[in-house]
């Protein structure tokens, strides 16, 4: 489930459902999820070995293309918009970043009656706004009537394979690597550089820093989540350091290049 990120979308062809990933556990023991289509989807949660069974029976796959990613300037859209915008946006924020306890139905239910009183909206109106918010990439923009948004919907918009920014680089600064460190470090090297013909080293670096010296966090003014490397992390030069010296690197290189070879023949 590692490989999984948050705002991605999973489709199920027999079921003709797609799901946008809303929150996945730290822990990995599972994940939030919630039908983009349907009108009344509440989010709901997967237990990692469900969610990594229905995988290997091929229920589910990841969509590239994401119907409502759509980039609008703020000074392409007309002012009453981004008034209902903010104003729906100032409704469900106080809400929104209150995970994974937003997602839980008892816990929503009282988090809503609570912005209800706030904000002096109806109950149907705030569900409203957290499924539109949900379903349609977790932006303040997804909360832009849908005649705001003419030409986005329904037009496929290309997803960057790569699911996580560059982690800045820190290769002036490091940390004093255990044991246990060298041992994550030959671990991500071998399952995910050796075997990954599209991942460099340096993508290698990244998803290790990625899924385990990051916190995921929510940007205030995006409502994105995001992730932010802890202060303490190894460099790129100590990952490259180790992997030299605990791994046969030229035996790891040839086995590189013959899972390369095997993906070029059962490509062409």
């Amino acid at each position: 489930m590692k490989d999984l990120s948050v705002n991605l979308l999973l489709e199920f062809p027999e079921e003709h459902r797609v799901e946008r990933v809303l929150w996945i556990d730290p822990g990995m023991r599972g994940l939030y999820a919630i039908d983009i289509r349907d009108a009344n989807a509440l989010p709901e949660f997967y237990q990692a070995e469900e969610i990594e069974k229905m995988r290997d029976a091929g229920e589910w796959r990841v969509v590239e293309n994401d119907p409502w990613l759509l980039a609008l300037a703020d000074e392409n859209i007309s002012e009453i918009y981004r008034d209902k915008r903010d104003s729906a946006w100032e409704t469900i924020r106080p809400l929104i970043f209150d995970q994974p306890a937003i997602f839980d139905a008892i816990a929503r239910s009282e988090a809503v009656k609570r912005g209800m009183e706030e904000s002096g909206v109806t109950k149907q109106t705030i569900y409203r706004f957290l499924r539109r918010y949900w379903q349609r990439g977790m932006t303040p923009n997804a909360l832009l009537p849908d005649y705001a948004r003419c030409g986005g919907l329904g037009k496929d918009k290309s997803v960057s394979e790569k699911k996580r920014g560059r982690i800045p680089d820190r290769d002036d600064l490091g940390v004093n690597v255990t044991s246990e460190m060298r041992q994550l470090f030959r671990a991500v090297a071998t399952k995910k550089f050796i075997t990954n013909s599209q991942l460099d080293f340096r993508g290698a670096y990244d998803e290790l820093i990625a899924d385990n010296f990051c916190e995921r966090v929510i940007n205030e003014h995006t409502g994105q989540q995001e992730l932010i490397p802890q202060k303490d992390i190894p460099s790129l030069r100590q990952f490259r350091y180790w992997y030299e010296k605990d791994n046969d690197v030229f035996r790891l290189d040839r086995i590189r290049r013959t899972c390369m070879d095997k993906i070029k023949m059962y490509t062409r």
